[in-house]
């Protein structure tokens, strides 16, 4: 039985680690490091536990997002739960609009990386959240499992179209490789120029 829910800050980068490592499917952008690049853009950030008593039961990394469209809390793969109850939902919930509050926010925005079944969308519906018209991560994903797998057989694994489109990247000399070189980031950002003339969308900033 639940006897006390809280919401508070944590400062503790082992402890936020080690419950997100635990995590059958650990999300990058809800690690301790992803903070830290958000803060290197010039974004403020919450990183907020959810605890039952004093066992930490879910994280929620969430930045303070001020944009064209208004200001809002953003928690990309986000919250990361220990289970997704509707008790830890409500109190993170309450807690980032007390956050919003201070800061003029206009809504909240997770994303968590959950599957859409039923269950999880009357969840978080029974919580005050809607599906967004657009959405901001990758919104369907491929886990693919890559050990003891030769090359042949991931081909074989695909769907058609994504066997065609590998095989025609590699015939158009399409390179994938790691760079540190400036002058390859400069030649990044010209397609990514090109890339926003022909698809009409606003990108984020070269810095």
């Amino acid at each position: 039985m639940i006897t006390a829910i809280t919401v508070r800050s944590i400062e503790n980068r082992e402890e936020w680690e080690r419950f997100c490592l635990s995590h059958p499917l650990p999300q990058f952008m809800q690690a301790w490091d992803a903070g830290l690049l958000m803060q290197d853009m010039g974004e403020e950030i919450l990183r907020l536990g959810i605890f039952v008593d004093t066992a930490l039961v879910g994280v929620c990394l969430a930045s303070i997002v001020r944009a064209r469209r208004g200001t809002y809390l953003y928690a990309p793969y986000g919250p990361v739960l220990q289970e997704w109850k509707i008790e830890y939902l409500h109190a993170l919930t309450a807690a980032l609009k007390q956050h919003g509050g201070k800061e003029k926010a206009d809504f909240i925005r997770l994303a968590p990386f959950l599957e859409r079944t039923e269950a999880h969308l009357k969840l978080l519906a029974e919580t005050g959240y809607r599906v967004a018209p657009i959405h901001m991560l990758a919104e369907s994903l491929w886990l693919l499992d890559l050990a003891d797998k030769d090359e042949a057989t991931l081909l074989a694994d695909m769907s058609k179209t994504t066997r065609y489109s590998i095989k025609r990247a590699a015939k158009d000399g399409v390179e994938i490789r790691q760079t540190h070189n400036q002058n390859d980031l400069n030649t990044f950002l010209q397609l990514d120029d090109l890339t926003k003339e022909r698809h009409h969308f606003t990108p984020y900033p070269d810095k």
